[in-house]
């Protein structure tokens, strides 16, 4: 990949990393991952529904929502970017992405590490004492 934008750098359509034939792989990629996750996410949803497991379902269902806005997240500011003056795209786009992604990976670890957090409450972990979060192993499991 790392050979075919370099080859393609000089293009001067190309007003980002992600406007050539490997951005364009790149942004595959992240969208059949996104699709993936969805997938198994949904599946241990649906059989922690079965098991009747509330609490750890709507952990799952934050996980999910905050992971697919994760991986959807550089997809689609790419698609959008064209909607930009062309000498603002990559600000767009670069910006946006960390933006957005970092807001996503700091609420999905609040909801691992936070000692009000759901996660903390059903983990086998946080009672072992071995999460590293406010329980230091006062928690346990509540179902």
């Amino acid at each position: 990949l790392q050979i075919i934008n370099k080859v393609q750098d000089d293009d001067f359509l190309k007003f980002h990393d992600y406007d050539g034939l490997s951005g364009k792989f790149l942004i595959f990629q992240r969208i059949v991952l996104g699709i993936s996750f969805f997938v198994g996410i949904r599946g241990t949803i649906r059989s922690e529904e079965v098991r009747g497991q509330l609490q750890l379902e709507t952990f799952l269902k934050r996980l999910m929502g905050f992971g697919l806005a994760w991986f959807f997240a550089f997809p689609v500011l790419v698609a959008i970017a064209p909607v930009w003056a062309h000498y603002l795209r990559h600000r767009f786009v670069t910006g946006g992405v960390m933006v957005i992604q970092s807001i996503c990976l700091t609420l999905m670890a609040s909801q691992l590490f936070s000692g009000k957090s759901v996660y903390s409450k059903v983990s086998e972990v946080a009672a072992s004492g071995m999460l590293p979060g406010f329980l230091g192993g006062k928690g346990g499991k509540s179902y």
